[in-house]
């Protein structure tokens, strides 16, 4: 049977093997709800510092209000890469945008930055609604990996914008005309996915002018999203 996988608070000191942890609302209420645990259940708990074994000591359902508090019953294992790649991706519609999101989170993507460019396909989202809708994407995905560590979700930036916010080394611009894909990387880094009609030839040059190093993933036309993901599957050591 598939063990379960809940997140510690977000702001609790690491504890160690033998606390009890009460979580919070929204996991209590996920845990409760949707999983059906009861006291006795073995599950685990990711957090930044690592994967660890827990078993749940209490389990309140009220009308109002969920409770769910556990015990820590072995050590921390640390779980994917300590950080990864920000990554920089055009806009694309609706769910394969979501898709990308999930995908970059389990794939070890340090932050994902939605980008404006001049042939996006779609609309900038207004106010906070997509980020935190993303944000919840990602959450779900690193629980359900593993992960230690979050992904930073940020809103949409124009594509100018985000190349000024100094974004980390080594940096590379995904392009069939590029050279050869630097596999196994690992580690910090930017890699920028334009739009499906890809980048306007003023914001190639830009991105040069950046220091981002054309890259090609190889012969095939992948979709804006499938080539982001190829990227940082590639990127990500061995």
């Amino acid at each position: 049977m598939r063990i379960p996988r809940l997140a510690f608070p977000a702001s609790l000191p690491q504890p160690a093997p033998g606390d009890v942890v009460a979580l919070d609302a929204a996991e209590s209420r996920h845990g409760l709800k949707s999983l059906r645990l009861a006291p006795g259940r073995q599950l685990e708990l990711t957090g930044p510092w690592g994967l660890a074994p827990a078993v749940v000591e209490e389990a309140a359902d009220k009308s109002r209000a969920q409770t769910l508090v556990v015990r820590l019953t072995g050590p921390f294992a640390a779980v994917g890469p300590a950080d990864g790649p920000t990554l920089g991706l055009a806009l694309v519609k609706g769910p394969r945008f979501d898709w990308a999101v999930e995908k970059a989170a389990e794939l070890g993507a340090a932050a994902l930055v939605p980008l404006l460019t001049a042939r996006t396909a779609v609309q900038s989202p207004s106010g906070d609604a997509k980020r935190a809708r993303w944000s919840r994407i990602s959450e779900e995905a690193r629980k359900q990996c593993g992960r230690c560590a979050p992904m930073a979700v940020s809103n949409p930036s124009t594509l100018s914008d985000w190349l000024s916010s100094n974004p980390p080394d080594p940096r590379f611009l995904l392009d069939p005309d590029g050279g050869p894909f630097p596999d196994g990387q690992g580690g910090p880094g930017a890699l920028l996915v334009g739009p499906e009609g890809g980048l306007t030839e003023a914001e190639r040059d830009m991105a040069l002018a950046a220091g981002f190093a054309p890259a090609s993933l190889g012969l095939l036309k992948l979709r804006a999203e499938t080539a982001a993901l190829a990227a940082l599957s590639r990127w990500a050591r061995s």
